[in-house]
């Protein structure tokens, strides 16, 4: 796979968004570049994707896990409705521990 000219995400860590550069133009390449499992989903800009969606300079990326309570969906929606809110990283970082502390 021929390398493309790098871009810079914003990836969601747990604690908040994080900027990371990356050469990959697809989300199938993202998760193969990072080493994802099949089974982690992949949300750009507040939306759950398909693998073949194109990645681009500034994107929101949150890769998450379902876990038996189903936590890490509430996570993305509430990620997803701050976003559109145009709250920023830090807000959205903040509301997120909030909630985890609860």
């Amino acid at each position: 796979m021929p390398l493309t000219d790098p871009i810079t995400i914003k990836v969601f860590t747990g604690s908040g968004f994080v900027e990371e550069e990356t050469h990959a133009s697809t989300v199938s390449e993202y998760r193969a570049e990072k080493e994802l499992p099949d089974d982690i989903r992949i949300s750009v800009n507040s939306k759950n994707v398909a693998d073949s969606k194109a990645l681009a300079d500034g994107d929101y990326v949150a890769a998450v896990a379902n876990n038996k309570t189903g936590g890490g969906i509430t996570v993305v929606k509430l990620i997803a409705g701050m976003i559109e809110m145009g709250c920023t990283p830090k807000e959205i970082s903040t509301a997120i521990r909030k909630g985890l502390n609860q």
